[in-house]
């Protein structure tokens, strides 16, 4: 039996690590046992078919020619990724008809299915599975949320690639609403968060109550962090139509230069203005374009 649990594109060996999986396609992690209280996969599906397609009448053609027995009540699902010649609900449609006329008795269940089919559409690529979780991301304690906030996904998914140990500490420098150090205590990984924004202090201490994790947060600048870290770890996400924050990210590097003991990861939509504020000192080991939903990032890692 074989499971397939959704990622961050870009990711996949963090959900690798923690399922213990392969890679099976971007942004998909293959794995023969569901982990317990996964952090870095959205969605798993047992998967029933794979295949890359032309167009709708490709599918259906495909989907003809699958052996798909079931039995109660059902109903289809499909997460579409990318430009195709169809929506969902048409092929929502579509699957569901072939699936009704392949198994006599079979009734359609919109609010509570025993069995979802689930149709996973990334580009070119179909794949075709039974439902098992989804929504694995979606956290309870996001209650005052940034503007800029980091999707749990990318947050966990760059936690656990960072692969930090048990005696390894982890600094969150601007970390908003708290969403990366609850992740990070959600991986039991010793954690101290600073932002500059009262309002985001106090967000972040709201979020973290919610969650039920204990964390320390510094209302400082970043020249006034008291901490020595083994591991960095930041977001910064700006527009180019506005000032830059250039003397932030100077002073993260200047920081990092004279304190950080191993990786500094950055999160960030404009990689190349990051890099001019790189002192010789440091270095980029990494740089990796992740997807996600509808945001396209980079995480620099760079190292002593």
């Amino acid at each position: 039996m074989t499971f397939i649990g959704t990622t961050v594109i870009g990711l996949e060996d963090a959900s690798i690590k923690e399922t213990n999986g392969k890679l099976y396609s971007p942004g998909r992690i293959s794995f023969e046992k569901i982990p317990e209280n996964p952090l870095t996969v959205d969605t798993i599906y047992e998967l029933l078919t794979s295949f890359e397609f032309k167009d709708l009448k490709g599918i259906i053609k495909k989907i003809n020619e699958t052996e798909i027995v079931l039995s109660g009540t059902y109903k289809c699902m499909c997460k579409r990724t990318g430009k195709q010649d169809f929506n969902s609900m048409i092929l929502e449609h579509e699957i569901g008809r072939i699936i009704d006329k392949k198994n006599k008795g079979l009734e359609y269940s919109r609010d509570d299915p025993e069995t979802i089919i689930y149709i996973d559409v990334l580009d070119n690529k179909l794949n075709l599975g039974i439902l098992k979780e989804r929504n694995l991301s979606k956290r309870e304690y996001r209650f005052h949320l940034h503007n800029q906030t980091t999707p749990t996904l990318v947050a966990s998914s760059t936690i656990k690639y960072l692969n930090i140990q048990k005696n390894e500490s982890l600094l969150c420098i601007d970390c908003k609403d708290g969403v990366v150090p609850i992740e990070a205590t959600l991986q039991n990984i010793e954690i101290i968060a600073q932002d500059s924004n009262p309002n985001n202090i106090r967000n972040a201490e709201i979020n973290a109550k919610l969650a039920k994790k204990e964390i320390e947060f510094q209302l400082k600048n970043v020249d006034q962090i008291e901490a020595s870290p083994d591991y960095i770890i930041t977001q910064i996400v700006f527009s180019k139509d506005k000032k830059g924050p250039h003397k932030k990210i100077n002073d993260i590097f200047q920081f990092a230069k004279k304190n950080m003991k191993n990786k500094m990861a950055i999160i960030t939509n404009h990689p190349e203005d990051i890099k001019i504020f790189c002192p010789k000192e440091i270095k980029l080991t990494e740089q990796k374009d992740i997807r996600h939903g509808g945001l396209n990032l980079t995480i620099q890692i760079y190292s002593l």
